[in-house]
């Protein structure tokens, strides 16, 4: 798309060159006498008349006058000689479209001179931007006598002899080739505008404003201004020539430092700010005392030279699109380098082509353009290289982290396998012992003769029994911290059931289990799960019918509930000073270690624990 719009401004920037290549070669055919050669001029400071500058003036041998900005007034006299050969209703013209005031005398001998005409830079008709008029042929003996009064232009013409039609001709295509270079430029200047909208590269408005200013002084400097502005404008427009000059070197600087990617506190960067403060005070010390644009046409063309310089520095520094800057800038530099020495008055060539400036420039901004497309196109062939290689580098991070977490988990199942093989050696030492324990016990119990002792001992195997079931049951299951109450209560109903006999008893356990609870609560329901039932056989009256234990532990709502009750025992106190030691054992681990709570009601008991605490 860039390539293509870049395309068509070529396109129509070789239409305008062959526009004026075709207005050229129209004007070859043109009655073109030499006559400034055949002239007598006077440069002078002083205020002279008519009649007595023909006693000062002195023959001329150049086709040109060229004084730059000296400010001197120039008589230039024409003799009846020159005009001799020229045919008739010949239009004489000034080369330069700049003159400020020229005033044209008709001279009959004798130093007799009649005002043919007065121009005013300020105040010129719109038919030319160049001064004129027709050579009476009626008077064979007639001269001309030109007085010219450069105010703060550069001063550098010809005097050119043309028929009527090829002057009309040469005038139109001149304002005609100017406002399509002008337009050319406005048109890369707005190009560049927009593409700051997009991009956000300020490199880009600030070339934009470099164009807008340069546009301004060149529509003075090529004599548009004057033709088609109001006078009020154009008045302003010639006092503020340096702060024209000023505002395009400065919108340059700032320009040049972004796109070269000139690095801050570096010489060239310290050179463009020391640039940057000399052209602004200069323009307001020339503002304030009056100079004239001398001193910023001289800055302007060492910047030329050092803009230049900085642009190969960034080319050889890496900064790629930096080969463009340096071929726009290095047509450019030229032009103006030849414009400023035009200006200062030591060559002519201004006065050949006055719009030379307007032409490099517009070829500046074609290739600068082309540079900002490439620009574009090498950042992001760079943002394309920076994102593969991020994503180059986030998968081989990837693959590191994948490793390492292998690696750690590796490390965590090793020690989550180490830490259960000792749990589960713990708990096996644990059951061990109080295997050990109840071996003791029984064994004491067998011995003992006193049968209030052997029933303490017995109470005392049954309890350590429900804290030996729970070990034992952790080690038959996967799960080292949790135990699964159905199979854990049915287990110890089992073992107590074989040791008081429920069967010959005719007792049946009915059991609604449905709970997983940690090891330490597990061992304290267990507690009372034994406590309950032994007290249901040792304090029970049974019928002749079947006598019925039922046990209940699950969660209901919030909470989980533990219930015991039976057919077969007697009335289970509800008061605690009643209680018998089995009871306060039960009140202790309910309250205590399960903080919870319990209800008795007759032969049932209701025990709610908090499902947190579990």
């Amino acid at each position: 798309m860039y390539l293509l719009l870049l395309l068509k401004q070529l396109v129509l920037l070789l239409c305008i060159g062959a526009f004026s290549t075709l207005n050229g070669s129209s004007m070859k055919s043109e009655a073109n006498a030499d006559i400034l050669t055949m002239s007598q001029i006077l440069v002078t400071d002083a205020n002279v008349t008519p009649k007595s500058v023909t006693q000062t003036l002195k023959p001329y041998r150049k086709s040109t006058v060229n004084i730059g900005m000296c400010g001197k007034q120039i008589w230039v006299a024409i003799p009846p000689s020159a005009l001799k050969n020229l045919p008739q209703n010949t239009i004489l013209y000034l080369s330069s479209p700049l003159m400020e005031r020229v005033t044209i005398y008709k001279s009959s001998g004798n130093s007799n001179y009649t005002l043919v005409k007065k121009y005013d830079y300020f105040k010129r008709d719109h038919s030319s931007p160049y001064i004129h008029f027709k050579v009476d042929k009626a008077s064979p003996a007639s001269g001309y006598l030109l007085h010219i009064e450069p105010l703060a232009m550069p001063v550098d013409f010809a005097i050119k002899a043309a028929s009527k039609k090829d002057f009309e001709t040469k005038s139109l295509h001149y304002i005609v080739e100017n406002v399509a270079l002008l337009g050319f430029i406005l048109a890369l200047a707005l190009y560049s505008f927009f593409i700051f909208f997009f991009t956000g590269d300020k490199s880009y408005i600030y070339y934009s404003f470099y164009l807008f200013f340069l546009v301004w002084h060149q529509i003075t400097y090529v004599g548009i201004t004057a033709l088609f502005v109001p006078y009020s404008f154009v008045l302003f427009d010639s006092q503020v020539t340096n702060l024209k000059i000023g505002l395009i070197i400065l919108a340059s600087i700032l320009y040049a430092i972004h796109f070269l990617k000139v690095q801050k506190g570096s010489l060239v960067y310290k050179l463009y700010l020391a640039y940057f403060v000399l052209v602004i005070a200069t323009v307001a010390v020339a503002a304030t005392i009056g100079l004239n644009a001398d001193l910023v046409v001289v800055i302007a063309m060492f910047y030329v030279l050092f803009n230049f310089s900085a642009g190969v520095l960034s080319y050889r520094r890496g900064v790629k699109e930096a080969r463009l800057f340096i071929a726009g800038f290095g047509v450019v530099a030229l032009c103006y380098i030849a414009a400023i020495l035009d200006a200062l008055g030591f060559i002519s060539v201004i006065e050949a082509k006055p719009n030379i400036v307007l032409y490099a420039t517009a070829l500046e901004a074609l290739i600068l353009s082309i540079a900002f497309a490439d620009r574009y196109m090498i950042l992001q062939k760079e943002k394309q290289e920076l994102t593969a290689l991020r994503l180059k580098e986030s998968c081989n991070r990837a693959k590191i982290i994948e490793k390492k977490v292998e690696e750690k988990t590796e490390k965590l199942d090793a020690a989550l396998k180490a830490k259960e093989m000792l749990i589960k050696e713990v708990h096996h030492r644990v059951k061990n012992n109080l295997q050990i324990i109840l071996s003791m016990l029984r064994i004491q119990i067998f011995k003992s003769s006193n049968s209030e002792v052997k029933k303490q001992l017995q109470d005392l195997e049954h309890r350590i029994n429900a804290i030996a079931k729970s070990y034992e049951m952790l080690l038959i299951t996967e799960n080292i911290e949790k135990i699964d109450m159905k199979s854990y209560i049915k287990a110890l109903i089992d073992d107590i059931a074989q040791a008081y006999n429920f069967k010959q008893l005719n007792i049946k356990v009915v059991r609604d289990i449905e709970a997983i609870i940690p090891l330490k609560q597990a061992v304290y329901i267990g507690l009372i799960v034994n406590e309950l039932i032994a007290n249901a056989y040792e304090h029970g009256e049974p019928t002749a019918a079947q006598s019925i234990i039922f046990i209940s532990f699950k969660r209901v709502g919030d909470i989980y509930k533990l219930r015991v009750d039976d057919n077969c025992s007697g009335v289970i106190p509800t008061k605690r000073e009643e209680f018998g030691m089995g009871l306060k054992f039960i009140d202790a681990l309910v309250r205590n270690q399960l903080e919870g709570s319990y209800i008795i009601e007759n032969k049932r008991v209701t025990i709610k624990l908090n499902p947190d605490y579990t």
